[in-house]
């Protein structure tokens, strides 16, 4: 063109020549780059799904990519505890077949309360879980609650549930009499008693369906 050796058609040829290879190039690129997966984050891969060769599309599924560092656990809790399931808040677990305890924190809790079950649905995140710490396993999930040093406690099967209250039977010279009590945190073993009885009440737990108040008993052992 400086030299006026072509003309300026001959160039504007040229040069769209030039750049129709550009774009089929980029083209072969897009194509080559499709022949790559690439993880979004950094995991563990669980079985492959296809052969080598194979033809697949983007609804094919290839295998099943884990985040190894971090694991979520999402459990629930009886509507009575919902109030202290509260964001930031740690719980530990254990899972079955393994010594040590992880410790959890809490993510978010569900808006509302489950009608069928009264429970609330609670999420946690457990950070540094590790490869050996499979995702589906059953945790056992152990919630620290308010601590009462003082707190008086009876035995689970003691308690006596009735259509709107709760009823303990009280021992005391010789007789049995019936007390509605009101429960408050309870495990598999013990009900916390908050109204009702007092530091030294003798609770029966044996023989409840066949015993009516004002009855007279006899005492085989004390706990």
């Amino acid at each position: 063109m400086k030299i006026q050796g072509i003309s300026q058609q001959e160039y504007d040829l040229a040069e769209l020549q030039v750049n129709n290879l550009k774009a089929d190039m980029d083209i072969v690129r897009v194509s080559i780059a499709k022949t790559q997966i690439r993880a979004p984050y950094s995991g563990s891969l669980g079985l492959r799904n296809v052969s080598m060769g194979a033809y697949v599309s983007p609804t094919t599924l290839l295998t099943t990519l884990r985040k190894v560092d971090q694991l979520k656990l999402e459990f629930t809790v009886p509507e009575k505890y919902s109030g202290m399931m509260k964001k930031g808040n740690h719980v530990t677990l254990s899972l079955e077949g393994e010594k040590q305890t992880f410790t959890a924190t809490i993510l978010a809790t569900e808006n509302s309360i489950e009608a069928n079950t009264r429970t609330l649905r609670v999420l946690a995140v457990l950070n540094a879980a590790g490869t050996h710490l499979v995702p589906g396993a059953f945790a056992k999930v152990n919630l620290q609650m308010d601590k009462n040093n003082q707190a008086l406690v009876v035995p689970t099967q003691s308690i006596i549930p009735q259509a709107r209250n709760k009823k303990v039977l009280v021992y005391a010279n010789g007789a049995v009499k019936s007390v509605i009590v009101e429960t408050g945190l309870r495990d598999s073993s013990y009900v916390q008693i908050e109204n009702g009885l007092n530091l030294g009440d003798t609770v029966l737990t044996t023989g409840l369906l066949s015993i009516r108040p004002e009855s007279k008993v006899k005492l085989t052992r004390v706990q």
